[in-house]
């Protein structure tokens, strides 16, 4: 026993050894790697939240990004072997460039002095030779140093900027999600970032800042509230401007499968028009086609066999044949000066069929038996979304906002299936048929207004609103089971389940709130705040199930 111990002893120090030669072996690795440096300004004084930059010497793309922390510091490990400029930036300072040759090897910059900038720099062409610039709730990209390829769209151009990540059709930015997209400082199709993403092109955008802002209330009062938002704006390119660009593409193949896609834009100071419209049957989703993928049904499960008429049915991922039609258009119209107006209106429609088959083998103690299935499946779904928006700053004083979003949406899912149970000898012993009948309807509706009011005494203020909102919802179950057992016998019995399920809610809401802020001196203030809330719901349930059987096929 001992012997063992010692053993095991031996063994576990050896691993210890070993995992912390190869830790230590990776830290030396980094610390000995990339290129770092400190960077001070004219007193020496640590610059934080400078951007520092690595861009390939050939086409100046980027290839490693940074940032300093509260000493100043950074290292820059992700660098490619090869002749890199790396540039360092910070608002207010000139910027500073330098050309190196790296071959993996540490490369020490020791202290380097950012000198002030005494002239007034034009941001465009800041933006026009600097890859990333912080200025203090903005970070800006600028577009041309990311390499994309010439189809790409601007979802494939946010995948390779620092910083921005995109889970399940979502922008996620330094771990926040992105709340509202803008095209040129204007709301693009109701903010719906799945529809910008796929539908812009990448080669059309000059720069993408990402804009950390206050809620209306704060930029008017200039008081916090504790309330902000993370917004991408996108810059067009000047050559995108005052002029139509978009693209077209379409195919026919066998079998009648075809596809088509159209994108047409129009941008300039005072208007905004994009025409988009996707078709196909090549099972290619197109934007905004994924609130459909998350809701369809699929096809019905057959790992357990369902002979009681349960809705329960376990589903899997879609497949089959997909046929898509998208199409939507957006109009945005600036009426004066910081008074705009925009409209969007999409259609989507879907409609998803298939056949699947199953065969699976039943081990028993007393018999095996062999099941087969054929499933036949069709899922649709039309939707119809429109949004407007209508805001107006171009009063000091005060703001008005009314937005408003109307949808409704259509689901149905129809599976034929035909099973059977076949004993050790090949003979049919069950026969279970079951049609099932699906259908959801929604109805939404959202209009929300608010008037924010500046005062005269500086922080003085109050604002008032209201937001209304309706909600119908729809679902009916349709399910018609006929189980046939012992055939091929003297006694054969039948069996008709018939359930049916019709689920109904509707909820009406209306709140009306007033708020009004008073400055105590300092950074203090007093608010008082008023709502009311009216709320109405009704939800109904209606099911039934019925079962008859028989012992001769002629009664029933």
């Amino acid at each position: 026993m001992k012997c063992k111990k010692l053993f095991l002893n031996r063994y576990i120090i050896k691993h210890l050894l070993l995992i912390s030669f190869v830790s230590f072996s990776i830290a030396f690795q980094a610390q000995n790697s990339g290129i770092k440096g400190v960077v001070v300004d004219n007193q020496k004084t640590p610059l934080e939240m400078a951007s520092v930059a690595v861009l390939s010497s050939k086409d100046s793309t980027f290839l490693s990004y940074t940032t300093t922390d509260l000493k100043g510091f950074f290292h820059l490990q992700d660098v490619p072997k090869d002749r890199v400029i790396i540039q360092l930036n910070l608002l207010g300072f000139i910027q500073y460039s330098k050309k190196l040759v790296y071959n993996n090897s540490l490369i020490d910059l020791k202290t380097i002095i950012l000198e002030d900038d005494v002239s007034s720099l034009d941001e465009i062409v800041i933006a026009a030779v600097v890859p990333i610039q912080i200025k203090k709730d903005t970070v800006s990209y600028n577009a041309n140093s990311f390499k994309v390829n010439h189809d790409d769209n601007i979802e494939g151009l946010l995948g390779k900027l620092p910083g921005i990540e995109i889970e399940d059709g979502k922008i996620i930015s330094q771990g926040n999600a992105v709340t509202k997209i803008m095209i040129d400082g204007k709301e693009f199709f109701g903010g719906d970032p799945s529809i910008v993403l796929k539908n812009i092109s990448a080669d059309a955008i000059a720069k993408v800042e990402v804009i950390d802002k206050k809620s209306d209330e704060a930029e008017l009062t200039g008081v916090s509230d504790g309330n902000k938002q993370i917004v991408i704006n996108f810059t067009l390119k000047k050559t995108k401007k005052n002029r139509g660009f978009g693209k077209v593409s379409a195919g026919l193949g066998l079998d009648n499968r075809y596809f088509g896609n159209l994108n047409y834009n129009q941008f300039n100071s005072k208007t905004q028009l994009s025409v988009i419209g996707k078709f196909n049957n090549i099972n290619i989703t197109g934007s905004n086609i994924k609130g459909f993928l998350e809701n369809a049904d699929g096809v019905a499960d057959e790992s357990e066999d369902d002979t009681n008429g349960s809705f329960n049915l376990k589903q899997k991922s879609l497949s089959g044949f997909l046929e898509t039609k998208v199409t939507g258009v957006h109009y945005g119209r600036e009426l004066k000066k910081k008074e705009s107006l925009n409209a969007d209106y999409f259609y989507n429609a879907s409609e998803n069929r298939g056949i699947s088959e199953t065969n699976r083998i039943n081990f028993t103690n007393t018999n095996n038996f062999d099941f087969n299935s054929i499933n036949d499946y069709l899922n649709t779904t039309n939707n119809h979304n429109f949004n407007f928006n209508y805001e107006n700053k171009s009063n000091k004083t005060f703001t008005i906002k009314l937005r408003g979003r109307f949808y409704t949406d259509n689901r149905t899912n129809n599976l034929d299936r035909k099973g059977i149970y076949e004993n050790e000898n090949q003979e049919i012993v069950t026969e279970n048929n079951q049609l099932s009948k699906n259908t959801t309807f929604k109805k939404f509706g959202n209009l929300n207004f608010n008037f924010y009011r500046r005062l005269l005494k500086k922080g003085r203020s109050f604002n008032t609103g209201f937001n209304w909102g309706v909600n119908n919802y729809d679902k009916e179950k349709d399910q018609h089971t006929f189980i046939t057992r012992n055939i091929n016998t003297n006694t054969p019995t039948y069996q008709e389940i018939i359930a049916l399920r019709d689920e109904i809610s509707n909820s009406n809401n209306f709140n009306l709130r007033f708020k009004y802020t008073e400055p105590l001196g300092g950074n203090h203030y007093l608010n008082a705040e008023v709502n009311a809330s009216f709320y109405k719901a009704d939800e109904s349930t209606d099911q039934s199930r019925t079962t008859i059987k028989t012992t001769t096929e002629e009664d029933f």
